[in-house]
């Protein structure tokens, strides 16, 4: 059986081992349009502040590695042709497959602002990304982070740590929107002023200024003018379906899998940030990681199937710890919630059942939280707390 795998991230990645290990003799080919091989994205950007060299980080250990799966690297698919049971590289190559897993990830959604190409401006989704970023990271001084996501707001405050001058700016009131309530997103935005963060919310980015082929500033719609001299782009990703083709892959903003993590062709599957499951775009590691996993199992023929993953985040700051899980914002149900200065706890729950958990500064309380959610612990034991 020959497997191809477009994306060598954590789903890609576990997906090959799983198929390796219910089919030894298995041919597995992988295909990244990156010249690295899988990287731990939860490591890269705290080696930003921590003088760690990417090599450990991407490379890992020999035993991440199956030597026989083929790596084809540096090469873009541009089209699957689901009739021919082939994808089609920027080089004009050709690879066949008896089986095909789509584990491409996101890419770095770009705002409409004016110069946005500008060579000082990064997106951070790709690990390629990264390492561009870092080995001209000494050269700045004052950073803007576009985007209060969880990327906005974890990449600041590394760069903080490391004594830039950073500003993170938020087009919305409030930051990290998707996980947190109003209460929590204040402790949180409280909590990157005092250490050294300038947060500026409700503000539309429109312009990049640029002085002798280096950034001078960013023009918002208010008439304010900032200045930096490097920008990064955390305002979202998205799914690039260009690939997609004429094939007969359906996609609604991600690709459409069952409950085997299989397209709406037979013989193509998708794991991880591609994928959308029961109208769920997970968009997290540990989900992602699942999903390979499955994956790779229904692939080499084990009876199994998806049942969804647990949406948790967490997110831990100088004076700041995060756990979030499940549905937390907008959700019907029950809320319980307990205020106790820095430390903020909110449960909702409906029929006894667990809907979702925000636990910030108590990592007693987090570690309940997440025993539940797995469903080690039943919802009893946490509503003590609330």
């Amino acid at each position: 059986m020959k497997y191809l795998i477009v994306g060598n991230g954590i789903a890609g990645k576990t997906a090959a081992r799983v198929i390796r290990k219910y089919e030894n003799d298995a041919d597995i080919t992988i295909v990244t349009d990156s010249g690295n091989r899988f990287f731990f994205r939860p490591d890269i950007i705290e080696s930003f502040g921590n003088n760690v060299e990417f090599e450990g980080i991407v490379s890992r250990t020999d035993e991440d590695y199956d030597p026989a799966v083929t790596h084809v690297v540096e090469k873009k698919v541009v089209q699957i042709d689901d009739v021919k049971n082939q994808v089609i590289l920027d080089d004009n190559e050709i690879l066949l497959y008896d089986k095909l897993l789509i584990a491409t990830g996101n890419e770095v959604d770009y705002p409409k602002i004016k110069r946005i190409e500008a060579s000082d401006v990064f997106g951070l989704s790709k690990i390629d990304d990264f390492v561009y970023f870092k080995s001209k990271i000494d050269s700045y001084s004052k950073i803007t982070v576009i985007g209060g996501g969880l990327l906005g707001v974890e990449i600041s405050s590394v760069l903080n740590e490391m004594g830039k001058s950073v500003k993170l700016v938020e087009c919305k009131k409030q930051l990290m929107k998707r996980q947190l309530d109003w209460h929590a997103s204040e402790l949180l935005m409280s909590t990157l002023i005092k250490n050294g963060i300038e947060v500026i919310t409700n503000e539309n980015v429109n312009e990049i200024t640029e002085d002798e082929n280096s950034i001078k500033s960013l023009k918002f719609d208010s008439g304010i003018e900032l200045s930096c001299d490097a920008v990064i782009i955390a305002t979202g990703v998205r799914f690039n379906n260009e690939i997609l083709g004429k094939s007969k892959i359906l996609s609604e903003k991600r690709i459409l899998v069952n409950d085997i993590l299989q397209t709406s062709v037979k013989n193509i599957f998708c794991a991880g940030d591609a994928a959308s499951h029961r109208g769920v775009i997970y968009g997290n590691w540990l989900a992602a990681k699942e999903q390979g996993e499955i994956a790779g199992m229904i692939m080499s023929g084990q009876d199994t199937e998806y049942k969804g993953s647990v949406n948790e985040y967490r997110l831990k700051l100088k004076n700041f710890e995060l756990y979030c899980a499940g549905s937390t914002v907008n959700s019907v149900g029950e809320a319980l919630i307990a205020k106790e200065g820095c430390i903020y706890r909110k449960l909702i729950i409906a029929d006894d059942k667990p809907i979702g958990v925000i636990v910030l500064n108590d990592p007693f309380t987090a570690s309940i939280a997440e025993e539940v959610f797995k469903g080690y612990k039943s919802v009893v034991s946490l509503k003590k707390y609330f």
